[in-house]
């Protein structure tokens, strides 16, 4: 019986130092270590190229902060690339909405920005007032055909010139006057 428990004590043992073992082969220095470690940039002595275990690369930092890659890409790829963006409007401002415009890298990452919606561009048509019509002002967009009209000056009203007598009256018929009427009309384009 004390055979059977010194047996499992050892056996007890035996298993605690194979796991202390796998732990110490597992473990990862911390990132504050790690470019101590690393190989010198320098080019390789035969002896190096012979060495069983491959060196430890030095960590890299992205360039950009647009995730452009895969994680299978990133795993076979070895360069940093640097973006170079070429921009394009893809949907043209108007005058009251925005528009778009896409930047694209020959790697197909890309990114958009807004364009500020256009100002109207009035072409404007003034009325002068009539007899019988008031004055306007008329603003049409040239680009969108948006208008607005603002109302001007009143109606002129008739304008009589002096009366002309055709027939004098007598005791027993009517007589006839004619009155000559003036009649202005203007329509200027600004």
């Amino acid at each position: 019986m004390k055979n059977d428990t010194l047996l499992v004590a050892l056996a007890f043992i035996i298993v605690i130092l194979c796991l202390l073992v796998c732990v110490v082969a597992l473990w990862q220095p911390p990132a504050s270590i790690l470019p101590s470690f690393a190989p010198s940039t320098s080019a390789p002595t035969v002896e190096q190229t012979q060495a069983s275990t491959p060196p430890v690369p030095e960590p890299t930092e992205p360039v950009s902060t647009v995730p452009t890659t895969t994680a299978a890409e990133e795993t076979t790829t070895a360069t940093v690339h640097e973006h170079s963006y070429t921009g394009k409007v893809t949907k043209a401002p108007t005058c009251t909405a925005s528009g778009v415009r896409t930047y694209t890298c020959a790697c197909g990452a890309s990114y958009q920005e807004n364009i500020e919606p256009l100002a109207h561009a009035y072409v404007i048509a003034v009325r002068n007032p009539t007899c019988t019509q008031n004055g306007c002002t008329t603003y049409t967009c040239k680009n969108c055909d948006y208008s607005e009209m603002e109302l001007g000056e009143s109606a002129l009203g008739h304008s009589f010139g002096p009366w002309t007598v055709k027939k004098a009256p007598t005791e027993t018929t009517t007589g006839i006057a004619e009155a000559d009427i003036v009649v202005t009309f203007s329509f200027d384009t600004v």
